[in-house]
């Protein structure tokens, strides 16, 4: 399942088979988003199957001359200590 937006879709998808489930909880704010991952990552967990969440959007289009200007370059920065954050509190496989 790909950018999966709830844990009811978590279930259906690893009731069905499916070996890998990818919830997008990344709409709601970060604690929330961390609590609802844990909880995918726990019921994918539990049947073997691995886990994706997300952060957020990623912006790869903006570049100027091929480096990327200081303000993408600060919001990259923000959004690699966002995904540290979350790599430290949930497990996910992806």
């Amino acid at each position: 399942m790909d950018h999966g937006n709830s844990l009811e879709m978590v279930a259906e998808c690893l009731d069905a088979g499916f070996t890998s489930v990818m919830l997008d909880a990344s709409q709601l704010p970060f604690n929330e988003n961390i609590a609802l991952t844990q909880k995918a990552v726990k019921m994918a967990g539990a049947r073997c199957c691995d886990t994706e969440g997300e952060i957020g959007e990623v912006d790869w289009c903006l570049r100027t001359g091929g480096r990327l200007s200081s303000l993408v370059r600060g919001r990259r920065m923000k959004e690699f200590e966002t995904g540290r954050r979350i790599l430290i509190k949930v497990s996910t496989d992806a």
